[in-house]
């Protein structure tokens, strides 16, 4: 399947850079904030994605490309981020908490 996502780190988290000031809670409270905001506008969704997320999907409107369930690498992606795009329907937009920060 295909997936995108905004992605939030956290003091901590593996997806946490040097720049990275948000704890726990704050990202949490960060995601609750957006999820509003992007989950039935795509556009928003992209340009939030465009915006904040650190990882390589930065700038490809949060686009993470194509993931089978067969292959995914544990090391690079998180299980529980996994398990939330296999188990839900196409189209889903939530929040997922992973050992990199919490997801949208």
């Amino acid at each position: 399947l295909e997936s995108s996502h905004i992605i939030v780190p956290f003091l901590g988290s593996r997806a946490a850079t040097a720049e990275t000031i948000l704890t726990e809670e704050q990202a949490k409270a960060k995601v609750d904030s957006l999820l509003p905001l992007v989950k039935n506008n795509k556009a928003k969704f992209n340009e939030v994605a465009n915006e904040i997320n650190t990882d390589g999907s930065k700038g490809n409107d949060g686009s993470i490309g194509w993931v089978r369930y067969s292959t995914f690498n544990p090391l690079a992606f998180d299980p529980a981020f996994a398990k939330f795009l296999f188990d839900n329907k196409k189209g889903l937009v939530d929040i997922v908490k992973s050992q990199f920060g919490y997801h949208i």
